[in-house]
């Protein structure tokens, strides 16, 4: 007489094939697309992707669909930039929608790829937008730093008062623009906070580059201004420097929003000259106190008389 399995075991049976099942299927997605894209299923959806506070470009696709083979090499590789660059929040994902086709229908998927992205923050299936952008690995790239810039706030403009300041903002930097500022006996707070105002308009503009933008009194870091060749001109002074490289540009023309701005652009476009930081290798930066954001008190010349 043969004993028929209990009910216990069967369950518990079911449960285990399907746990088995379930991941059998991730690891074959995942090694489907190496890694590099974020592999969403019905189950991780909601946590992955409409529970973040990222950005999310997710590919429904089908892994027998010829436009789907064709997509695939580049959305891998806008993946790969945006990770290299830092754009953290963003995030792209594929969720095989011919397998979850009840649960891709929540997003009105009717062919494959169908790119969708989600914004910002806490989210619902109805946040869901098309994306209508280039499908090329710039185009999606491109796309990953608009929408990152739209969410992240500008650059701060930091007075450089140690080392550790010019490191922590300008070591992940690709560009560093560094500004000498005339001393307070020729240009008071108002005066300073012009040229700082400046700068900021500047980040703004640039917003999406990231780039670190410091700030220094004239003559008080005479080695860094020595090894950018500033003052020569006057002051204030400006030099574009990229640490990993070395490298400094420095500016000779008017301290405008304009005049930086077009001075910055030409860079970003690779038509700037640039010279090698003398010794290859950081200058001494002194310990400085902050500017308290007051006047200079100057002397009663009448008092002296």
């Amino acid at each position: 007489m043969t004993n028929k399995p209990s009910s216990s075991i069967i369950i518990l049976s079911t449960i285990y094939i399907t746990i088995t099942s379930l991941t059998l299927n991730l690891v074959r997605a995942h090694d489907e697309w190496g890694g590099s894209v974020v592999v969403l299923t019905e189950s991780n959806f909601n946590a992955k992707v409409l529970d973040s506070n990222e950005i999310w470009l997710v590919n429904f696709y089908a892994p027998w669909c010829p436009h789907c083979k064709d997509l695939k090499p580049r959305f891998e590789e806008a993946s790969r930039h945006i990770r290299k660059e830092g754009i953290k929040n963003v995030k792209l994902g594929a969720i095989d929608a011919s397998e979850y086709q009840a649960f891709s229908q929540q997003y009105g998927i009717k062919g494959f790829p169908t790119l969708k992205y989600f914004p910002a923050g806490p989210k619902t299936a109805s946040d869901a937008k098309d994306y209508d952008s280039d499908r090329s690995t710039a185009g999606i790239l491109q796309w990953a730093k608009s929408m990152s810039a739209e969410v992240r706030p500008p650059p701060e403009v930091v007075e450089m008062t140690n080392e550790k300041v010019l490191k922590d903002s300008c070591g992940t930097s690709q560009l560093c623009v560094v500004s000498v500022l005339p001393p307070l006996f020729d240009c008071q707070s108002e005066c300073r906070n012009r040229y700082i105002n400046r700068l900021k308009e500047v980040a703004e503009t640039f917003r999406a580059k990231q780039w670190a933008y410091l700030w220094v009194e004239a003559n008080a870091q005479p080695e860094l201004e020595k090894a950018l060749e500033i003052g020569g001109f006057g002051y204030p002074a400006l030099a574009a420097v990229n640490i990993r490289k070395m490298a400094y540009s420095l500016m000779r023309g008017p301290f405008s929003t304009e005049g930086i701005t077009e001075f910055l652009k030409e860079l970003s476009y690779g038509l700037g000259k640039s010279a090698p930081i003398k010794g290859a290798k950081l200058p001494e930066i002194n310990k400085t106190t902050p500017w308290d954001g007051k006047d200079m008190e100057l002397p009663n010349l009448d008092d002296e008389l």
